[in-house]
């Protein structure tokens, strides 16, 4: 039923269709919801978490210190974290790279894609931001409101993408449509 609320082709107005579409829905959506929204629910508490707690805190810690060995533990779960988050990243752009070849021109027509593309950018500059930051102890590459708002923006795009995932759940899919 939830593929039929976008559907402005006449055939879905047959019965037979629509039961058709909704079997073949009910099959996909654990799929996606396993392999795709929840990977994605991981990315994102990765990258709030990074830029919420240690963001606000571990850059501050690092102005303080002289020697970087006392922050080791928690550099290491920085770097960590920051892996995970870039692994992701490659899954979600892998996705996109393959939604675009199917059809560049189809794919460029859809705001989301570029949502998705600012998302994927502006959290892998982030991560690079911050890594870059942590190893540099000495000398500030970027400053720390260039990372903030960098971050900022990224988890701003990471909300708004949540809020269109809500389309998968037939009890938001037809006010996530309504909206967009």
């Amino acid at each position: 039923m939830l593929l039929t609320y976008k559907a402005r082709s006449k055939i879905y107005i047959q019965k037979s269709v629509r039961v058709f579409v909704k079997l073949i829905w009910e099959l996909y959506q654990p799929q996606i919801v396993k392999k795709i929204f929840l990977p994605y629910l991981f990315y994102m508490m990765i990258i709030m978490y990074l830029s919420v707690y240690h963001l606000g805190g571990f850059l501050e810690h690092l102005d303080h210190i002289e020697d970087g060995s006392s922050i080791t533990n928690e550099r290491n779960f920085v770097v960590f974290l920051s892996i995970i988050a870039m692994c992701l990243i490659g899954f979600f752009a892998s996705i996109e790279f393959y939604q675009a070849k199917q059809s560049w021109s189809d794919y460029f027509v859809d705001y989301w894609n570029y949502i998705d593309a600012l998302s994927l950018g502006l959290n892998f500059m982030f991560l690079i931001m911050l890594n870059t930051n942590c190893f540099l102890v000495s000398n500030e590459y970027f400053t720390k409101e260039k990372i903030r708002l960098n971050a900022s923006v990224g988890c701003f795009t990471l909300w708004v993408k949540l809020f269109y995932w809500m389309r998968l759940f037939k009890v938001t899919a037809y006010f996530i449509t309504l909206i967009t």
